[in-house]
Protein backbone atom coordinates (compact mmCIF):
# COMPACT_ATOMS: atom_id res chain seq x y z
CA UNK A 1 0.00 0.00 0.00
CA UNK A 2 1.46 3.36 -1.03
CA UNK A 3 2.00 6.09 1.56
CA UNK A 4 -0.84 8.24 0.32
CA UNK A 5 -3.29 5.38 0.90
CA UNK A 6 -2.82 5.51 4.63
CA UNK A 7 -6.02 6.79 6.17
CA UNK A 8 -6.67 8.00 9.68
CA UNK A 9 -9.51 5.57 10.12
CA UNK A 10 -7.11 2.71 9.68
CA UNK A 11 -5.25 3.82 12.77
CA UNK A 12 -6.88 2.96 16.05
CA UNK A 13 -6.07 6.14 17.96
CA UNK A 14 -8.13 8.86 19.62
CA UNK A 15 -5.89 11.71 18.72
CA UNK A 16 -3.93 12.26 15.52
CA UNK A 17 -1.58 15.19 15.06
CA UNK A 18 -0.22 15.99 11.62
CA UNK A 19 3.36 17.18 11.62
CA UNK A 20 4.53 17.42 7.99
CA UNK A 21 6.42 14.12 7.77
CA UNK A 22 4.94 12.06 10.58
CA UNK A 23 1.84 10.95 12.39
CA UNK A 24 1.97 10.59 16.20
CA UNK A 25 -0.33 8.08 17.87
CA UNK A 26 -0.90 9.06 21.47
CA UNK A 27 -2.81 6.07 22.87
CA UNK A 28 -0.81 3.29 21.30
CA UNK A 29 2.92 3.54 21.88
CA UNK A 30 3.77 3.40 18.23
CA UNK A 31 4.70 5.82 15.51
CA UNK A 32 4.22 6.31 11.81
CA UNK A 33 7.03 7.99 9.91
CA UNK A 34 6.90 9.15 6.33
CA UNK A 35 10.13 9.30 4.31
CA UNK A 36 9.35 10.43 0.78
CA UNK A 37 6.46 8.30 -0.38
CA UNK A 38 7.16 5.46 2.05
CA UNK A 39 5.57 5.21 5.49
CA UNK A 40 7.17 3.17 8.29
CA UNK A 41 5.63 1.92 11.48
CA UNK A 42 7.81 1.99 14.61
CA UNK A 43 7.38 0.40 18.03
CA UNK A 44 9.33 1.66 21.03
CA UNK A 45 9.07 0.45 24.59
CA UNK A 46 9.04 2.59 27.72
CA UNK A 47 12.81 2.14 28.13
CA UNK A 48 13.48 3.82 24.81
CA UNK A 49 14.28 0.61 22.93
CA UNK A 50 13.10 0.38 19.34
CA UNK A 51 11.54 -3.09 19.20
CA UNK A 52 10.26 -3.29 15.61
CA UNK A 53 9.93 -1.40 12.36
CA UNK A 54 7.64 -2.34 9.50
CA UNK A 55 7.28 -0.60 6.19
CA UNK A 56 4.15 -0.96 4.16
CA UNK A 57 6.35 -2.81 1.69
CA UNK A 58 9.74 -4.35 2.46
CA UNK A 59 10.73 -3.70 -1.14
CA UNK A 60 10.31 0.03 -0.55
CA UNK A 61 12.48 0.09 2.57
CA UNK A 62 15.64 1.43 0.96
CA UNK A 63 16.82 4.34 3.11
CA UNK A 64 16.14 4.20 6.83
CA UNK A 65 16.54 7.24 9.09
CA UNK A 66 15.78 6.26 12.66
CA UNK A 67 14.08 9.12 14.55
CA UNK A 68 15.65 10.51 17.70
CA UNK A 69 12.27 10.68 19.40
CA UNK A 70 9.31 8.34 18.90
CA UNK A 71 5.97 9.23 20.45
CA UNK A 72 7.71 11.49 22.91
CA UNK A 73 10.13 8.73 23.92
CA UNK A 74 13.87 9.27 23.40
CA UNK A 75 15.28 6.38 21.39
CA UNK A 76 18.32 5.05 23.27
CA UNK A 77 18.59 1.47 21.99
CA UNK A 78 17.85 -0.71 18.98
CA UNK A 79 16.42 -4.05 20.08
CA UNK A 80 17.23 -7.58 18.97
CA UNK A 81 16.39 -8.58 15.38
CA UNK A 82 14.71 -5.24 14.55
CA UNK A 83 15.94 -5.09 10.95
CA UNK A 84 16.98 -8.73 10.59
CA UNK A 85 16.80 -10.10 7.02
CA UNK A 86 15.29 -6.91 5.58
CA UNK A 87 17.28 -7.36 2.43
CA UNK A 88 16.00 -4.29 0.57
CA UNK A 89 17.52 -1.76 3.00
CA UNK A 90 20.47 0.12 1.48
CA UNK A 91 21.32 2.75 4.10
CA UNK A 92 20.62 3.28 7.77
CA UNK A 93 21.23 6.38 9.87
CA UNK A 94 21.23 5.90 13.63
CA UNK A 95 20.62 8.96 15.87
CA UNK A 96 23.22 10.07 18.42
CA UNK A 97 20.85 9.22 21.27
CA UNK A 98 21.37 5.48 20.72
CA UNK A 99 23.87 3.82 23.08
CA UNK A 100 23.29 0.14 22.27
CA UNK A 101 22.35 -2.07 19.32
CA UNK A 102 20.83 -5.46 20.08
CA UNK A 103 21.68 -8.95 18.87
CA UNK A 104 21.23 -9.66 15.14
CA UNK A 105 19.72 -6.19 14.71
CA UNK A 106 20.90 -5.89 11.09
CA UNK A 107 21.77 -9.54 10.50
CA UNK A 108 21.09 -10.71 6.96
CA UNK A 109 20.56 -7.22 5.52
CA UNK A 110 22.34 -8.20 2.34
CA UNK A 111 21.47 -4.96 0.52
CA UNK A 112 22.90 -2.73 3.26
CA UNK A 113 25.85 -0.73 1.94
CA UNK A 114 26.11 2.17 4.35
CA UNK A 115 25.54 2.57 8.09
CA UNK A 116 26.00 5.78 10.05
CA UNK A 117 26.93 4.80 13.61
CA UNK A 118 26.84 7.62 16.19
CA UNK A 119 29.57 8.42 18.71
CA UNK A 120 27.04 7.82 21.47
CA UNK A 121 27.15 4.06 20.85
CA UNK A 122 28.84 1.95 23.56
CA UNK A 123 27.49 -1.56 22.89
CA UNK A 124 27.04 -3.63 19.72
CA UNK A 125 25.16 -6.91 20.17
CA UNK A 126 26.12 -10.39 18.99
CA UNK A 127 25.76 -11.04 15.25
CA UNK A 128 24.63 -7.43 14.81
CA UNK A 129 25.83 -7.10 11.20
CA UNK A 130 26.36 -10.79 10.40
CA UNK A 131 25.70 -11.65 6.79
CA UNK A 132 25.60 -8.03 5.63
CA UNK A 133 27.35 -8.91 2.41
CA UNK A 134 26.88 -5.46 0.88
CA UNK A 135 28.93 -3.57 3.48
CA UNK A 136 32.34 -2.50 2.16
CA UNK A 137 33.69 -0.54 5.11
CA UNK A 138 32.67 0.23 8.65
CA UNK A 139 33.64 3.04 10.99
CA UNK A 140 33.31 2.08 14.62
CA UNK A 141 33.13 5.00 17.11
CA UNK A 142 35.68 5.20 19.93
CA UNK A 143 32.86 5.03 22.49
CA UNK A 144 32.59 1.27 21.84
CA UNK A 145 34.66 -1.00 24.10
CA UNK A 146 33.67 -4.45 22.83
CA UNK A 147 33.12 -5.89 19.35
CA UNK A 148 30.74 -8.71 20.14
CA UNK A 149 30.57 -12.34 19.08
CA UNK A 150 29.94 -12.87 15.33
CA UNK A 151 29.36 -9.13 14.96
CA UNK A 152 30.56 -8.94 11.34
CA UNK A 153 30.51 -12.67 10.60
CA UNK A 154 30.15 -13.31 6.87
CA UNK A 155 30.46 -9.67 5.78
CA UNK A 156 32.22 -10.81 2.65
CA UNK A 157 32.72 -7.39 1.04
CA UNK A 158 34.26 -5.46 3.93
CA UNK A 159 37.79 -4.58 2.81
CA UNK A 160 39.04 -2.37 5.63
CA UNK A 161 38.23 -1.84 9.29
CA UNK A 162 39.83 0.44 11.84
CA UNK A 163 39.19 -0.62 15.41
CA UNK A 164 39.35 2.61 17.47
CA UNK A 165 41.31 3.25 20.63
CA UNK A 166 39.15 2.31 23.59
CA UNK A 167 38.12 -1.11 22.29
CA UNK A 168 39.43 -3.75 24.71
CA UNK A 169 37.72 -6.92 23.48
CA UNK A 170 37.14 -8.58 20.12
CA UNK A 171 34.86 -11.46 20.92
CA UNK A 172 34.59 -14.91 19.35
CA UNK A 173 34.39 -14.91 15.53
CA UNK A 174 33.79 -11.16 15.40
CA UNK A 175 35.15 -10.99 11.83
CA UNK A 176 34.78 -14.64 10.84
CA UNK A 177 34.47 -15.14 7.09
CA UNK A 178 35.20 -11.53 6.10
CA UNK A 179 36.81 -12.88 2.97
CA UNK A 180 37.57 -9.51 1.38
CA UNK A 181 39.16 -7.97 4.46
CA UNK A 182 42.75 -7.03 3.64
CA UNK A 183 43.46 -4.30 6.14
CA UNK A 184 42.67 -4.05 9.84
CA UNK A 185 44.27 -1.81 12.44
CA UNK A 186 44.04 -2.92 16.05
CA UNK A 187 44.15 -0.41 18.93
CA UNK A 188 46.74 -0.31 21.70
CA UNK A 189 43.90 -0.65 24.23
CA UNK A 190 43.02 -4.16 23.01
CA UNK A 191 43.39 -6.89 25.64
CA UNK A 192 41.45 -9.86 24.26
CA UNK A 193 41.01 -11.45 20.84
CA UNK A 194 38.40 -14.21 20.90
CA UNK A 195 38.34 -17.68 19.38
CA UNK A 196 38.17 -17.64 15.58
CA UNK A 197 38.10 -13.85 15.49
CA UNK A 198 39.63 -13.65 11.99
CA UNK A 199 38.87 -17.20 10.92
CA UNK A 200 38.67 -17.55 7.11
CA UNK A 201 39.62 -13.94 6.40
CA UNK A 202 41.16 -15.26 3.23
CA UNK A 203 42.30 -11.89 1.84
CA UNK A 204 44.06 -10.70 5.00
CA UNK A 205 47.78 -10.33 4.29
CA UNK A 206 49.30 -8.86 7.44
CA UNK A 207 48.41 -7.96 11.00
CA UNK A 208 50.16 -6.53 14.03
CA UNK A 209 48.94 -7.74 17.41
CA UNK A 210 49.29 -4.95 19.98
CA UNK A 211 51.05 -5.16 23.33
CA UNK A 212 48.70 -6.28 26.07
CA UNK A 213 47.41 -9.35 24.24
CA UNK A 214 48.51 -12.47 26.14
CA UNK A 215 46.74 -15.23 24.17
CA UNK A 216 46.22 -16.13 20.52
CA UNK A 217 43.09 -18.24 20.81
CA UNK A 218 42.09 -21.29 18.78
CA UNK A 219 41.31 -20.62 15.10
CA UNK A 220 42.14 -16.92 15.38
CA UNK A 221 43.81 -16.94 11.96
CA UNK A 222 42.68 -20.36 10.78
CA UNK A 223 42.11 -20.45 7.03
CA UNK A 224 43.76 -17.06 6.39
CA UNK A 225 45.42 -18.45 3.30
CA UNK A 226 46.98 -15.16 2.12
CA UNK A 227 48.39 -14.14 5.49
CA UNK A 228 52.09 -13.44 5.03
CA UNK A 229 53.05 -11.43 8.09
CA UNK A 230 52.02 -11.65 11.74
CA UNK A 231 53.79 -9.55 14.35
CA UNK A 232 53.27 -10.90 17.85
CA UNK A 233 53.70 -8.74 20.99
CA UNK A 234 56.16 -9.30 23.83
CA UNK A 235 53.17 -9.60 26.17
CA UNK A 236 52.12 -12.86 24.49
CA UNK A 237 52.30 -16.02 26.62
CA UNK A 238 50.00 -18.52 24.86
CA UNK A 239 49.31 -19.74 21.32
CA UNK A 240 46.45 -22.22 21.33
CA UNK A 241 45.50 -25.09 19.03
CA UNK A 242 44.33 -24.30 15.48
CA UNK A 243 45.53 -20.68 15.85
CA UNK A 244 47.10 -20.69 12.36
CA UNK A 245 45.47 -23.84 11.06
CA UNK A 246 45.39 -24.57 7.36
CA UNK A 247 41.89 -25.51 6.21
CA UNK A 248 42.52 -26.11 2.54
CA UNK A 249 45.19 -28.80 2.78
CA UNK A 250 47.92 -26.63 1.27
CA UNK A 251 48.74 -24.76 4.45
CA UNK A 252 49.03 -21.04 5.01
CA UNK A 253 51.56 -21.07 2.21
CA UNK A 254 52.31 -17.35 2.36
CA UNK A 255 53.16 -17.34 6.07
CA UNK A 256 56.81 -18.21 5.56
CA UNK A 257 57.98 -17.47 9.08
CA UNK A 258 56.80 -16.30 12.46
CA UNK A 259 58.73 -14.87 15.38
CA UNK A 260 57.87 -16.22 18.83
CA UNK A 261 58.53 -13.61 21.57
CA UNK A 262 60.48 -14.35 24.72
CA UNK A 263 57.51 -14.56 27.13
CA UNK A 264 55.59 -17.30 25.31
CA UNK A 265 55.29 -20.30 27.63
CA UNK A 266 52.74 -22.43 25.77
CA UNK A 267 52.43 -23.33 22.09
CA UNK A 268 49.87 -26.02 21.25
CA UNK A 269 51.51 -28.83 19.29
CA UNK A 270 49.94 -31.76 17.43
CA UNK A 271 48.63 -34.66 19.46
CA UNK A 272 45.96 -37.35 19.42
CA UNK A 273 42.52 -36.86 20.89
CA UNK A 274 42.11 -38.61 24.21
CA UNK A 275 38.54 -39.36 25.35
CA UNK A 276 37.94 -40.95 28.75
CA UNK A 277 41.58 -42.01 28.83
CA UNK A 278 41.37 -43.74 25.45
CA UNK A 279 43.60 -42.61 22.59
CA UNK A 280 41.76 -42.01 19.31
CA UNK A 281 43.59 -42.22 16.00
CA UNK A 282 42.56 -38.69 15.07
CA UNK A 283 44.96 -35.76 15.13
CA UNK A 284 44.24 -32.79 17.34
CA UNK A 285 46.04 -30.08 15.35
CA UNK A 286 48.49 -27.75 17.01
CA UNK A 287 48.85 -24.01 16.50
CA UNK A 288 50.67 -24.27 13.16
CA UNK A 289 49.31 -27.55 11.80
CA UNK A 290 49.30 -27.86 8.02
CA UNK A 291 51.72 -25.01 7.35
CA UNK A 292 55.22 -24.53 6.01
CA UNK A 293 55.93 -21.75 8.50
CA UNK A 294 59.45 -21.42 9.85
CA UNK A 295 59.22 -20.88 13.59
CA UNK A 296 61.86 -18.57 15.02
CA UNK A 297 61.97 -18.33 18.79
CA UNK A 298 63.49 -15.43 20.70
CA UNK A 299 66.79 -16.60 22.21
CA UNK A 300 65.69 -15.31 25.63
CA UNK A 301 62.61 -17.52 25.71
CA UNK A 302 62.86 -19.85 28.72
CA UNK A 303 60.61 -22.64 27.42
CA UNK A 304 61.19 -22.96 23.67
CA UNK A 305 63.96 -22.76 21.09
CA UNK A 306 64.20 -23.17 17.35
CA UNK A 307 66.65 -24.30 14.73
CA UNK A 308 66.16 -24.19 10.98
CA UNK A 309 62.53 -23.19 11.54
CA UNK A 310 61.77 -26.27 13.68
CA UNK A 311 60.33 -25.96 17.20
CA UNK A 312 62.15 -27.54 20.18
CA UNK A 313 62.09 -27.31 23.94
CA UNK A 314 64.63 -24.92 25.45
CA UNK A 315 67.64 -27.28 25.53
CA UNK A 316 66.67 -28.94 22.22
CA UNK A 317 66.36 -32.39 23.74
CA UNK A 318 62.77 -32.63 22.49
CA UNK A 319 61.64 -31.98 18.94
CA UNK A 320 58.12 -30.59 19.26
CA UNK A 321 56.94 -29.59 15.80
CA UNK A 322 58.23 -29.81 12.26
CA UNK A 323 56.68 -27.58 9.54
CA UNK A 324 54.06 -29.81 7.96
CA UNK A 325 54.38 -28.86 4.32
CA UNK A 326 58.19 -28.76 4.12
CA UNK A 327 59.57 -31.17 1.56
CA UNK A 328 62.90 -32.97 1.01
CA UNK A 329 65.21 -34.61 3.55
CA UNK A 330 65.69 -33.76 7.22
CA UNK A 331 68.18 -34.94 9.82
CA UNK A 332 67.26 -34.76 13.49
CA UNK A 333 69.82 -32.60 15.40
CA UNK A 334 72.36 -34.32 17.64
CA UNK A 335 70.89 -32.82 20.85
CA UNK A 336 67.47 -34.46 20.48
CA UNK A 337 66.56 -37.41 22.72
CA UNK A 338 62.79 -37.49 22.10
CA UNK A 339 60.65 -36.89 19.04
CA UNK A 340 57.41 -35.76 20.66
CA UNK A 341 53.87 -36.87 19.88
CA UNK A 342 52.74 -36.16 16.31
CA UNK A 343 55.77 -33.91 15.71
CA UNK A 344 55.96 -34.92 12.03
CA UNK A 345 52.31 -35.86 11.48
CA UNK A 346 51.20 -35.31 7.88
CA UNK A 347 54.77 -34.39 6.94
CA UNK A 348 55.57 -33.98 3.25
CA UNK A 349 59.22 -35.01 3.71
CA UNK A 350 60.51 -37.78 1.49
CA UNK A 351 63.37 -38.89 3.78
CA UNK A 352 64.12 -38.64 7.49
CA UNK A 353 67.42 -39.41 9.27
CA UNK A 354 67.15 -40.33 12.93
CA UNK A 355 70.61 -40.38 14.58
CA UNK A 356 71.66 -42.53 17.54
CA UNK A 357 71.14 -39.78 20.11
CA UNK A 358 67.35 -40.16 19.71
CA UNK A 359 66.03 -42.57 22.36
CA UNK A 360 62.26 -42.29 21.93
CA UNK A 361 59.91 -41.84 19.00
CA UNK A 362 56.70 -40.56 20.54
CA UNK A 363 53.04 -41.34 20.07
CA UNK A 364 52.07 -40.87 16.41
CA UNK A 365 55.31 -39.01 15.72
CA UNK A 366 55.23 -39.79 11.97
CA UNK A 367 51.58 -40.69 11.47
CA UNK A 368 49.90 -39.85 8.17
CA UNK A 369 53.24 -39.14 6.49
CA UNK A 370 54.35 -39.58 2.91
CA UNK A 371 57.96 -40.30 3.88
CA UNK A 372 59.54 -42.76 1.47
CA UNK A 373 62.70 -43.57 3.42
CA UNK A 374 63.33 -43.75 7.17
CA UNK A 375 66.94 -44.15 8.38
CA UNK A 376 67.25 -45.01 12.07
CA UNK A 377 70.66 -45.41 13.70
CA UNK A 378 71.52 -47.62 16.68
CA UNK A 379 70.66 -45.91 19.96
CA UNK A 380 66.90 -45.75 19.69
CA UNK A 381 65.18 -47.55 22.58
CA UNK A 382 61.45 -46.88 22.42
CA UNK A 383 58.88 -46.63 19.65
CA UNK A 384 55.49 -45.57 20.96
CA UNK A 385 51.96 -46.36 19.78
CA UNK A 386 50.94 -45.26 16.27
CA UNK A 387 54.42 -43.86 15.60
CA UNK A 388 54.23 -44.74 11.87
CA UNK A 389 50.47 -45.17 11.57
CA UNK A 390 48.92 -44.43 8.18
CA UNK A 391 52.29 -43.85 6.52
CA UNK A 392 51.82 -44.21 2.79
CA UNK A 393 55.34 -43.81 1.43
CA UNK A 394 57.82 -46.46 2.58
CA UNK A 395 57.84 -50.19 1.83
CA UNK A 396 60.66 -51.25 4.19
CA UNK A 397 61.86 -50.19 7.62
CA UNK A 398 64.95 -51.28 9.57
CA UNK A 399 64.57 -51.30 13.35
CA UNK A 400 67.89 -50.94 15.26
CA UNK A 401 68.99 -53.70 17.62
CA UNK A 402 68.97 -51.14 20.43
CA UNK A 403 65.16 -50.97 20.39
CA UNK A 404 63.69 -52.82 23.37
CA UNK A 405 60.14 -51.45 23.41
CA UNK A 406 57.68 -51.36 20.54
CA UNK A 407 54.12 -50.38 21.44
CA UNK A 408 51.00 -51.76 19.78
CA UNK A 409 49.68 -50.33 16.52
CA UNK A 410 52.96 -48.67 15.63
CA UNK A 411 52.22 -49.21 11.95
CA UNK A 412 48.42 -49.55 11.91
CA UNK A 413 48.99 -50.65 8.35
CA UNK A 414 45.68 -49.85 6.65
CA UNK A 415 46.21 -48.88 3.01
CA UNK A 416 49.97 -48.48 3.35
CA UNK A 417 52.80 -49.93 1.25
CA UNK A 418 54.72 -51.57 4.09
CA UNK A 419 56.08 -54.97 3.03
CA UNK A 420 59.12 -55.64 5.25
CA UNK A 421 59.98 -54.94 8.88
CA UNK A 422 63.65 -55.74 9.35
CA UNK A 423 65.47 -55.93 12.68
CA UNK A 424 69.18 -55.19 12.75
CA UNK A 425 71.62 -57.91 13.73
CA UNK A 426 72.48 -58.09 17.42
CA UNK A 427 71.82 -59.86 20.70
CA UNK A 428 68.44 -58.31 21.46
CA UNK A 429 65.45 -60.40 20.37
CA UNK A 430 62.62 -59.02 18.29
CA UNK A 431 60.35 -57.09 20.70
CA UNK A 432 56.97 -58.56 21.57
CA UNK A 433 53.76 -57.50 19.90
CA UNK A 434 54.35 -58.43 16.23
CA UNK A 435 53.12 -57.28 13.77
CA UNK A 436 52.46 -54.08 15.80
CA UNK A 437 49.35 -53.23 13.83
CA UNK A 438 50.81 -54.02 10.40
CA UNK A 439 48.94 -56.31 8.04
CA UNK A 440 49.25 -60.03 8.72
CA UNK A 441 51.10 -60.54 5.45
CA UNK A 442 54.01 -58.22 6.26
CA UNK A 443 57.45 -59.87 6.31
CA UNK A 444 59.19 -59.66 9.71
CA UNK A 445 62.85 -60.63 9.61
CA UNK A 446 65.86 -60.56 11.96
CA UNK A 447 69.04 -59.82 10.02
CA UNK A 448 72.20 -61.74 10.79
CA UNK A 449 74.74 -59.23 9.55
Amino acid sequence: MAGEELKTEEIDATSVVEDINNLILTEEENYWYQHGSVIYHWDVDKNGTLTSVNGLSDEEMKEIVIPMVINGQLVTALGNNVFKNKTSINTISIPNTVTSIGESCFSGCTGLTDVTIPNSLTSIGESCFSGCTGLTDVTIPNSVTTISKNCFDGCTNIASITIPEGVTVLEERAFNGCTNLNNINLPTTLKTIGIGCFNNCTNLTSITIPEGITTIESETFSGCENLSEVILPNSLTTINAYAFLSQGGEGLSNLREIYIPENVTYIATNDFYVVDGEIHNVIQPGAFFGNNTNINVDENNKVYSSEDGVLFNKDKTELLFFPTMREGTYTIPSTVKTIKNCAFSYSQLTEINIPGNVETIGLGAFCYCNIEKINIEEGLKNIEMLAFSKCYGFTDILIPNSVTHMAEYIFDNHNTLLENIYFAAGNNPIPEGAPWGASSGVNIEKLTQ
